[in-house]
């Protein structure tokens, strides 16, 4: 079944897909089914992909540590 649905131009950019998945495959990862048993939030937790890191943040957190091991 097909929907239409109607999203602002700010939250269109935040969900743009950034490769080849379609919205469907974008909205699915942000929206969640809550799971009802053990088994399908271990299905859930071993299905999922882990979250993309952003280099930049990634490279001055390190920094940030470095610095402050070395006022120790």
């Amino acid at each position: 079944m097909i929907k239409t649905i109607t999203i602002d131009g700010e939250v269109y950019q935040l969900l743009k897909p950034a490769n080849s998945d379609s919205f469907t495959k974008v909205l699915r990862r942000h929206a969640y089914k809550p799971a009802e048993t053990y088994g399908e939030l271990l299905d859930c937790y071993l299905n999922e992909l882990p979250p993309s890191a952003n280099p930049r943040i990634l490279a001055r957190i390190i920094e940030e540590r470095a610095r402050r091991s070395a006022a120790r």
